[in-house]
């Protein structure tokens, strides 16, 4: 089963990639892109090289893992979502001459003040089969929000989540989310080189 977490972002270009590495270094994890690696032409699976810098679990200390997540970027512009539909009026609401209400947005008045500045839609697709893509495709996502004044939905919630630093509090429940796994409940890949 795949999950799905999306941005809506300004801008997406090669030059995000060396402070989205410093972030996610600041957040504990020192993480290297396969080096074919560039938001221009990648499409399907990004490998990437993570060593745990705060590990959560004793068989992650001082060791290098080999995980990703699936990367997908096209163009985006608002004007092609479509919009809400209008709520009618309910039957007191129609005795009284109530009119149906026009669909004034998008998604609500604040996500669509972002998303009308986003001319790039990225969606990072995972498994949670290996145990480190959760926590590479989660906290890349918000960390690359952070960097573009973007937004993030995660389809699967319905849940649209404006740049808030969020990234502490998301990795916290991922790390208790790794603790609580059971030994040998969990699929890893120790990196051996790039293929």
């Amino acid at each position: 089963m795949a999950l799905e977490v999306e941005m809506y972002l300004p801008s997406a270009n090669d030059s995000l990639i060396q402070p989205w590495l410093d972030r996610l270094a600041e957040l504990g994890m020192r993480c290297e892109f396969h080096p074919d690696f560039s938001f221009s032409s990648q499409n399907g699976h990004l490998p990437i090289r993570l060593r745990n810098l705060k590990p959560t679990r004793d068989e992650f200390k001082d060791r290098d893992f080999l995980s990703g997540f699936e990367f997908y970027l096209a163009k985006f512009n608002i004007s092609e979502m479509l919009f809400k539909k209008p709520v009618k009026p309910s039957g007191l609401g129609r005795l009284f001459g109530k009119k149906q209400a026009a669909a004034p947005h998008r998604v609500s008045g604040e996500v669509d003040a972002i998303l009308e500045k986003c001319n790039w839609h990225l969606t990072f697709r995972f498994s949670p089969a290996d145990v480190f893509e959760l926590r590479l495709a989660d906290i890349s996502s918000i960390v690359i929000s952070e960097l573009t004044n973007g937004i993030r939905y995660l389809p699967s919630d319905g849940e649209w989540m404006v740049n808030q630093n969020f990234a502490p509090v998301a990795l916290a429940s991922i790390e208790d989310f790794e603790r609580s796994l059971e030994v040998g409940g969990y699929q890893s890949h120790l990196f051996e080189g790039w293929r």
